[in-house]
């Protein structure tokens, strides 16, 4: 009798503790009103895109992913509302938008915080519209409601929180386009256009701790790329202006075997920032320092066309490439020389050069060239081959950009 009484006993401690637990589970959640809105989620009904006939096709899928978010949400311990309960305690919003087209079923589930539209968590996917379907949505709706939870909880694999707040621009440049990414490549956003003199980014769910890069852009004038770091608070960017488009330049220097002098050169361009003409003219004196010997005057003059290559106008370092043609006019001072002028004409089949800017004006040029002289008879000083004894000539100087 003893052992059947106890036996009862126990039966009913075992029925009564799961009701006991979820008495205080929900004793904890209205002590703590907060806690109990983090565990709200509401889920209102599906959006489905598409013609009639594929919409109607789509509903069952629709409902799929409805009912296996809400079942997903509910496993991982949230509170799931429909759209038509109470929407004012919910601290998420889950929503289901599905899309038939050919046979061919795209879906799309996201949480976003309700109030500040902040996006937490977010899975999708393209299948083929049958049965094979089913269980990709179940798999997505149980991802998507592990990707809210862990956030929630703050566990360690929560991703960083994205910034809920709108970027502001501040520019005096009306019209200039800014976008996320270069403008010329096809991957990049606009993200909007300066006017009156300010510009409030679209929302983007950008990582808050992230530093991200915006490029503004006009007509006529320099590319700009500005890095803004996300922080707690919006932050309110004063962009830099725009510089006009640069048309021409001009560099002074010297080089090995020419350090008896100096040189300046012009660039003309036909591409702005990129491809140009240019001609350069090197001043010098050639002297061996022995004794008896008498100074040669030179003048070298390189006309041709050159280009940047690979890198973008805003970028601080640059290289590019040309090729050219020139003459080297030399004048003896000997005084007991039978000729006086000797001009020997030249081909400059390879010039690489590169350059290091300071500023959006200034740069510093390093050059590495090599001439090829042609022989014209009685009329030069250098037979026919690379000039230099084929040792390339190596550049140094300054730009400025005009």
């Amino acid at each position: 009798m003893m052992i059947r009484h106890a036996c009862t006993f126990a039966l009913a401690v075992l029925c009564l503790f799961p009701l006991w637990r979820l008495s205080c589970q929900d004793a904890t959640a209205e002590s703590d009103p907060a806690q109990s809105s983090l565990q709200t989620v509401l889920v209102p009904e599906p959006s489905i895109e598409g013609e009639a006939a594929d919409r109607k096709q789509a509903e069952p899928f629709a409902g799929s992913l409805r009912s296996s978010l809400v079942g997903a949400l509910g496993s991982a311990g949230f509170k799931v509302l429909t759209a038509d309960a109470d929407e004012g305690v919910a601290a998420w919003v889950a929503r289901c938008s599905i899309s038939l087209e050919d046979e061919r079923l795209a879906y799309r589930v996201s949480v976003a915080g309700r109030g500040s539209a902040e996006l937490v968590a977010a899975d999708s996917f393209s299948a083929y519209a049958g049965p094979t379907a089913f269980p990709l949505i179940d798999n997505s709706a149980k991802s998507v409601a592990a990707q809210l939870a862990s956030y929630v909880q703050g566990s360690a694999a929560q991703p960083r929180r994205p910034v809920p707040y709108r970027i502001r621009l501040l520019s005096p440049d009306n019209g200039a386009t800014v976008t996320v990414g270069p403008p010329e490549q096809r991957a990049s956003i606009v993200a909007g256009r300066i006017k009156d003199n300010a510009l409030l980014l679209p929302y983007y769910p950008f990582v808050r701790g992230s530093t991200i890069r915006l490029y503004v852009s006009a007509s006529g004038r320099r590319t700009e790329s500005v890095d803004i770091a996300l922080g707690i608070a919006a932050p309110e960017v004063r962009l830099p202006p725009l510089k006009k488009e640069s048309y021409q330049d001009l560099l002074v220097g010297t080089g090995t075997g020419r350090l008896l002098g100096a040189g300046a050169g012009y660039r003309r361009y036909l591409v702005p920032d990129w491809s140009f003409l240019f001609v350069q003219d090197n001043l010098f004196t050639g002297y061996d320092f022995t004794p008896g010997s008498s100074p040669l005057l030179h003048e070298e003059v390189w006309m041709g066309f050159g280009s940047f290559l690979v890198l973008p106008p805003e970028s601080r370092f640059r290289f590019g490439a040309g090729i050219g043609l020139g003459y080297l006019l030399s004048v003896s001072t000997l005084p007991e020389a039978v000729r006086r002028l000797y001009f020997d004409f030249a081909l400059m089949p390879v010039y690489i050069f590169s350059e290091y800017r300071f500023t959006p004006r200034v740069s510093a040029w390093l050059s590495l060239s090599s001439g090829y002289a042609l022989d014209t008879g009685t009329s030069g000083l250098l037979s026919m081959g690379w000039m230099g004894d084929g040792a390339p000539a190596l550049g140094a100087g300054a730009s400025w950009h005009l």
